[in-house]
C-alpha cells in the first residue's frame, strides 16, 4: 500500500511564511531554513490536534466490527403477530478507524486472507458486510467471529491538501510569525525545543477546536 506524502507547498509556501514574517530580503532564511520551521511547527501541530498533519502514515488496527442498523419503512402490525413490529432494519456491519483515511480503499486482513474494501476518502469508516434483504428488526445479526480479530491496514491523514483544516493554516502562520518576531523566545527547529511560543503566539486557541 503507497503512503503519497502531502506536497507541502501547497498547504504553507516557503514564499508565503517569508511574506507573512516579513522576512523578504533576509539572506539567512534560505528555502532549507524555512522548511526546517515549517515542519516544526506542524509537527507542533500534530501534537496539540493528534491529527496527521505534515505526513501520512501507513496504519495497521485490529478489526472491531460494530453492527449499525437503518431503519427502513413500515408495516401495519398487530403487537408481536407475524408481521413484526412494524419497521424494517438493513443491518450492517462497520469498523471505526483511529485516524482518518486518506485514501479509497483499505486492505482488511482475516482468516489469513486480504481483501481490499472501498471507502470514502477523509472518512473513519470501514463497511465490512450488509444484508442482502430486509429483515425484521427482531432477528439478531451478527458479524462471523471464527475468522477471529482480523486486522484492517490503510493510509492515514487527509486526502488531498486541500482538505487540511484551515486552522491548522492559521495557527501555522501565527506560530511562525510569532518566532520571528519574538527571536529571543528560546526555540529550536532543529530540536524542536520551543518555550511557550504555542501559547504566547495564539496558535493553541485557534488549534483548540480541532483537538476536541
Amino acid at each position: 500500500m503507497e503512503v503519497v506524502p502531502y506536497d507541502l507547498e501547497l498547504f504553507l509556501p516557503l514564499e508565503l511564511i517569508r511574506i507573512e514574517c516579513g522576512l523578504e530580503g533576509d539572506n539567512r532564511y534560505t528555502d532549507g531554513v524555512l522548511a526546517d520551521y515549517r515542519n516544526m511547527v506542524l509537527d507542533m501541530a500534530h501534537q496539540h490536534t493528534g491529527l496527521p498533519i505534515r505526513e501520512r502514515v501507513l496504519v495497521e488496527e485490529q478489526l472491531v466490527p460494530v453492527e449499525v442498523r437503518q431503519t427502513g419503512r413500515q408495516f401495519a402490525t398487530d403487537g408481536w403477530g407475524a408481521t413484526g413490529l412494524g419497521t424494517t432494519a438493513k443491518p450492517t456491519t462497520q469498523h471505526r478507524t483511529a485516524i482518518m483515511i486518506a485514501t479509497d480503499t483499505v486492505t482488511v486482513k482475516q482468516g489469513g486472507k486480504s481483501r481490499s474494501v472501498t471507502v470514502t476518502p477523509g472518512s473513519r469508516i470501514v463497511p465490512l458486510a450488509e444484508a442482502t434483504e430486509s429483515v425484521n428488526i427482531l432477528q439478531v445479526y451478527r458479524p462471523r467471529t471464527d475468522d477471529g480479530p482480523g486486522l484492517v491496514q490503510y493510509v492515514a491523514g487527509f486526502p488531498s491538501e486541500q482538505a487540511i483544516p484551515e486552522a491548522i493554516h492559521e495557527g501555522a502562520i501565527e506560530l511562525l510569525r510569532h518566532m520571528f518576531t519574538h527571536r529571543a523566545a528560546g526555540y529550536d527547529p532543529k530540536t524542536k525545543e520551543v518555550v511557550g511560543v504555542v501559547v504566547a503566539s495564539g496558535a493553541q486557541d485557534t488549534w483548540a477546536a480541532l483537538s476536541s
